[in-house]
């Protein structure tokens, strides 16, 4: 469980605790030295770097159907499905931005 501590001198850090018992035990002989403290969702921060991440290869994989689109389509005039899978790309793309917090 990590928390986010700003003590009364105005200094901010994050601290690691095993269990809540730990949590309490700290607060316990600490709490007229917090000013404020928040936890952090660890799994939040982890979801929304993999979101973030699969936007970046989404963009890649747009980027490469459009080149291939671009560079294909006057030698074949049945790539216009290509076209369709970039558009929804994009909205992939929308879609996936949408759920990061």
């Amino acid at each position: 469980m990590r928390i986010l501590m700003e003590t009364i001198t105005g200094r901010r850090g994050i601290k690691n605790f095993k269990t809540f018992k730990d949590f309490d035990q700290f607060m316990y002989e600490n709490s007229r030295k917090i000013k404020k403290y928040a936890i952090t969702d660890q799994q939040k921060e982890d979801i929304n770097e993999w979101l973030q991440d699969l936007i970046k290869q989404s963009e890649q994989l747009y980027n490469y159907i459009a080149h291939v689109f671009f560079n294909l389509v006057n030698k074949h005039d049945d790539y216009n499905n290509l076209l369709a899978a970039a558009g929804k790309m994009i909205d992939v793309q929308t879609a996936l931005k949408s759920c990061i917090k």
